[in-house]
């Protein structure tokens, strides 16, 4: 017989049930089987794959980085990714084979594409090197998986948080993309970091805390240039922080501390990123005009980027269409994501709204990343819905211990 649910402050305390009531050890013990497990359908996965189109590019580029520095900048504006995850993936592979004549391969300076494809032979074994490139994307999915149990279980306890990382370790677009030495989980795992910290921020803001908050903003900028969606949504939590402060549980925190913090933050982040690009400075076109700023080649790719969601296509029903649609993405959760899941989804934002009202700064990310991904986004893969599935499986897994 389970004592009845128990909802206080906006929480959800789950149930228990006498005779086997989950002790904190025996939670623990589960959430590693599960990791364990994780691990172990990412490493199989791995050696049964072999290296997909994308993964020699991001390998070339961060193997450049390692070995020229600067030298290497000509390729950001090309074609390119920040070199955080790109440096992860190339450090096992660098550290093994540190002489690859770099200047003498094809498109070295020009070309990103010739380089790229000129860098293949000395990656041979392939399946060696797949390996070593892709071990760090696979624990960047090992701590994607522990923040989300560690999120719901701050939020609704540990029932929550065990089907929350239930639902991450069989999550397939984390089981497929985990595996692979591109940018999509690694980010996912560094802006969900980013925003747990803003979310505990919001509760406690502490100059700790806003440390933290601007280590994990840079890491997030420097991961990818989507990075830049999870900094607008912490920028607009912060700002309704700062105008709004009697509406937060910090009552007795000022507006000037609240305002230091996010400055604090914010130089961290601007430091990392401007230290990663060799404290380059530099001309930036926008709208036609320029403008000089710190590491330029960041903002300068990040624009190229930006505009090339038209000339991207995508398949459907045996049809190719062309630049961005609004029901390419909504159509792919729908028919990618198992059934369960989706109903549970359902049953957690009916749960959200009835109990949880008071932690909507959780969803602001989501809910901005889905709406310019919708009106905006790259109709090139689902793979790009990845940064908002970590809160799929929290507000499933709220559906599940509400309604159960």
């Amino acid at each position: 017989m389970a004592n009845s649910r128990r909802i206080t402050g906006g929480h959800l305390h789950p149930p228990t049930y006498r005779g086997y009531a989950m002790t904190r050890q025996s939670v623990m013990k589960l959430a590693l089987l599960l990791l364990l497990v994780e691990w172990a359908l990412l490493a199989i996965g791995s050696r049964r794959v072999s290296l997909t189109m994308d993964e020699p590019a991001h390998i070339a580029r961060g193997y450049a980085y390692l070995a020229r520095g600067r030298a290497a900048f000509w390729y950001f504006p090309q074609n390119s990714h920040p070199p955080l995850l790109n440096v992860a993936e190339a450090v096992l592979l660098y550290a093994s084979n540190p002489t690859v004549p770099l200047e003498e391969l094809p498109g070295w300076g020009a070309d990103f594409i010739h380089y790229a494809e000129a860098m293949i032979p000395y990656l041979l074994p392939l399946e060696r090197s797949a390996l070593l490139a892709r071990m760090p994307i696979m624990l960047a999915t090992l701590l994607l998986a522990t923040l989300s149990f560690r999120w719901a279980t701050d939020l609704a306890g540990p029932h929550a948080g065990l089907i929350t990382l239930v639902v991450a370790v069989l999550d397939p677009l984390q089981l497929a993309h985990g595996r692979l030495s591109t940018t999509d989980a690694g980010l996912t795992a560094l802006g969900t970091a980013l925003m747990y910290m803003t979310w505990r921020w919001n509760r406690h803001p502490r100059w700790r805390h806003a440390v933290s908050l601007g280590a994990l903003a840079g890491l997030t900028l420097l991961a990818k240039y989507s990075g830049v969606l999870y900094l607008l949504a912490c920028g607009a939590l912060f700002l309704w922080m700062l105008l709004s402060p009697k509406l937060s549980p910090h009552h007795g925190s000022s507006r000037m501390r609240i305002f230091g913090q996010m400055l604090l933050a914010a130089l961290i982040a601007g430091s990392m990123v401007w230290v990663a690009y060799g404290f380059s400075i530099g001309p930036v076109v926008i709208g036609g005009h320029s403008f000089t700023l710190p590491a330029p080649e960041y903002w300068q790719a990040l624009l190229n980027q930006a505009s090339t969601a038209d000339d991207r296509i995508a398949v459907l029903a045996g049809q190719i269409v062309f630049g961005s649609h609004w029901w390419y993405f909504p159509l792919n959760f729908v028919i990618r994501n198992p059934l369960p899941i989706l109903l549970a989804f359902a049953g957690g934002v009916a749960a959200w709204f009835r109990s949880f009202r008071r932690e909507w700064p959780i969803a602001v990310f989501p809910t901005l990343y889905a709406i310019v991904a919708v009106t905006t986004g790259m109709n090139v893969s689902y793979r790009h819905m990845l940064p908002v599935h970590p809160f799929l499986y929290l507000t499933s897994a709220l559906g599940i211990v509400y309604w159960t």
